[in-house]
Order: C-alpha cells, then structure tokens, then sequence
C-alpha cells in the first residue's frame, strides 16, 4: 500500500473540520467540509463578503493615510520651526539696528543739548 500524502488528503478530505470561507469576514462558523455546502447556503454573511473586504481594505487604507498625515504634520511642524529662525533672525537683528539707531540719535541729541547749555552759560557770564 502506497503511503497517504497527508497534506493533499487534508485538502480534500470531506471529514476535516473547515472554517466557513466568510471566516476573514466575521463569520465563526466550523464543519466537516462534506456538509459546507449547507452552510454556504444559508450564511448570512457570505454574500456579504466582498463588500466586508473592500470596507477592511478602506478601512486599512484610512489608517495608514491617517499615519501618513500625522507624518507630514510632524515634518510641517519642524520646517515651520525652521523658517521661524529664519524669518525672526533677520526681525531681530532689524529691530537690535533700529535700537542702536535710536540710542546714537539720543547720545547726539544729548551732545547737542549739552553743547547748548555750555553755549548758554558762556553767554551768561559774558553778559555779567
């Protein structure tokens, strides 16, 4: 007698316990695959499978867009702290040149004032 290849036996074989093929849908229905025929007949979920799929795969399509923009807002998020430095660098050292401006302005507005009051005070003694 010639030895059984069990592996293709299990493929055929109406006794072994198979899963209904709606089972990646949901449905958790067992038999022997002699009687699944029954089954498929009055599975509720069956006819449904291909729309399950295609909502799984809309499904599975949604949450890696989903990661995908989570991605792109963290890498927004750095290029934005990048042009912050770059725009604000050059505010900052605009607005640092206009401060130095106004304190020159002062120390010779300053000058000019005390030049006055020495002048003023020269002309004083001069009419005493």
């Amino acid at each position: 007698m010639a030895p059984v290849d069990e592996v293709a036996h299990n493929a055929v074989c109406v006794a072994k316990v198979v899963p209904c093929p709606a089972a990646d849908v949901g449905c958790e229905h067992t038999c022997p695959r002699g009687v699944l025929s029954q089954h498929t007949a009055t599975c509720t979920i069956l006819p449904l499978r291909t729309i399950l799929l295609n909502q799984q795969n809309m499904q599975l399509q949604l949450k890696e867009t989903q990661q995908q923009l989570i991605q792109t807002q963290q890498e927004l998020a750095q290029v934005q702290q990048v042009l912050q430095k770059i725009y604000y660098i050059p505010q900052e050292r605009q607005e640092k040149e206009r401060l130095e401006r106004e304190a020159k302005e002062r120390q010779v507005e300053s000058y000019h004032l005390e030049q006055e009051k020495i002048k003023l005070q020269k002309d004083r003694k001069s009419v005493v």
